[in-house]
């Protein structure tokens, strides 16, 4: 290898590290400070833990059991998966968490010809103990979008 090849490799090898610290720098401080588009440096709360959750209403069907939800955090950024608590059945989730308390998310199951998707949004009482909102997802039964009453509460 003449001296020609190797600066060229040497240049090749800083420019790819120079990039790849770059781009997690980036990934940091979107996660940690930019929120919507606009840089806040605000506390997230920090909500990672194991949750249960509860259905509140009248039209809540008698067949859907209490679910174990575990939460993921990075910055604002959150992620886990809910499981329910008789079987082995769950969704992925995925969504962030505000400075104001406010958590926004949307499920999935891992199949793609599972439609059981849906969103959520619930706020998160000072204490970072509970979570109360509404979930809005695709009813398996009729195909429909149903909304409930959810409230969260850490284990």
């Amino acid at each position: 290898m003449n001296l020609i090849n190797l600066i060229n490799f040497q240049n090749l090898v800083t420019g790819l590290l120079v990039a790849a610290v770059t781009g997690g720098i980036g990934y940091i401080v979107k996660a940690l400070f930019i929120l919507n588009g606009k840089f806040v440096f605000g506390s997230t709360p920090q909500i990672a833990g194991t949750y249960l959750s509860e259905y509140k209403g009248k039209d809540v069907p008698s067949d859907w059991g209490d679910e174990t939800i575990v939460v993921k955090q990075f910055g604002r950024k959150i992620w886990g998966t809910i499981s329910d608590k008789d079987s082995a059945y769950f969704v992925k989730f995925s969504g962030m968490v505000t400075p104001s308390r406010v958590i926004k998310y949307n499920f999935r199951h891992p199949e793609a010809s599972n439609n059981d998707e849906g969103v959520g949004l619930l706020r998160l009482d000072k204490y970072g103990e509970t979570a109360e909102g509404f979930v809005v997802f695709l009813d398996d039964d009729n195909e429909n979008p149903t909304t409930n009453k959810i409230v969260l509460k850490k284990k």
